[in-house]
């Protein structure tokens, strides 16, 4: 995964990276919005922005469904987690 720029380097929102979990997981945008009570349009933008965040492309998008690339497998596994330790700090 390319190293984040200046203007990237700020930590990603935690909202996106659960929309990003959501997705990998549903293998669809519709089925994660469903699951995190999101439109479809809110959770195409967060990963929009994640992409442009770590300056990589993280899922390959087919008529089949939404498969994570390598770099989206990566982060997938850091945000999972990242978030992990955030629920767990938070009890």
């Amino acid at each position: 995964m390319p190293t984040p720029t200046s203007e990237t380097a700020s930590m990603p929102n935690l909202r996106h990276l659960r929309a990003l979990l959501m997705v990998a997981e549903a293998k669809s945008i519709t089925a994660a919005a469903d699951r995190i009570h999101l439109s479809q349009p809110a959770i195409t933008q967060a990963l929009n922005k994640l992409e442009r965040h770590f300056g990589a492309r993280l899922f390959d998008r087919q008529k089949s469904g939404m498969y994570l690339t390598a770099e989206g497998a990566l982060l997938c596994d850091r945000a999972r987690r990242a978030l992990g330790y955030v629920t767990e700090a938070a009890r």
